[in-house]
This record gives C-alpha cells, sequence and structure tokens, in this order.
C-alpha cells in the first residue's frame, strides 16, 4: 500500500483508473473511425450532430449501425493480432 492509503501505488483512485481507462477507449474509437486527426471543435460538432441521429433511430437501424461497429472492430482486433505475429499488415487490408 502507498503512502497515500491507496492501493494501486498512485494518487488515483479505482474509480479515476476506470474512467481514464473508459476515455482511452473512447480515444482508440475515435482513431479506428479515422477522426483522431481533426480539431476538437469539429470533433465535438460532429459527435453533437450524430448523437440527435442516434436518438431517432428504431431498434432495426441500430442493429445494422452496431453491426458496422462491430465487424470493424473485428478487423482491428485481426490486423492487431496479426501484427503481433509478426505478419505484415499491409498484405492484409490492415490499415491500422
Amino acid at each position: 500500500m502507498s503512502r497515500n492509503g491507496k492501493a494501486n501505488g498512485n494518487n488515483h483512485s479505482l474509480e479515476q483508473g476506470l474512467r481514464l481507462h473508459h476515455l482511452a477507449n473512447l480515444g482508440g474509437l475515435v482513431a479506428i473511425a479515422g477522426l483522431d486527426q481533426e480539431p476538437p471543435d469539429l470533433l465535438l460538432g460532429v459527435l453533437l450532430s450524430v448523437a440527435h441521429e442516434v436518438a431517432a433511430l428504431t431498434a432495426a437501424q441500430r442493429a445494422h449501425v452496431s453491426s458496422m461497429g462491430h465487424a470493424k472492430l473485428d478487423d482491428v482486433r485481426v490486423c492487431l493480432h496479426r501484427h503481433q505475429l509478426g505478419d505484415d499488415p499491409a498484405r492484409r487490408n490492415c490499415s491500422s
């Protein structure tokens, strides 16, 4: 246990660590979507605009959009796995 009474050895609480992990995951999704080079004001505007559209989706539309995201995440996982194995991602149509 650290001097500050926290078992994780730093000045952050478990809740703060979980929040940081969540934010890092969101940043990863932004990068996978190819939006990580956009300025923050534009990115926030895009997210606010899309939030209104998402609220109006039917269950079937949500399922369709979710399936597109699921497929992209699967592609990224396969590419990461191949990269870890030393395979050349360029030969396998991996863009990330």
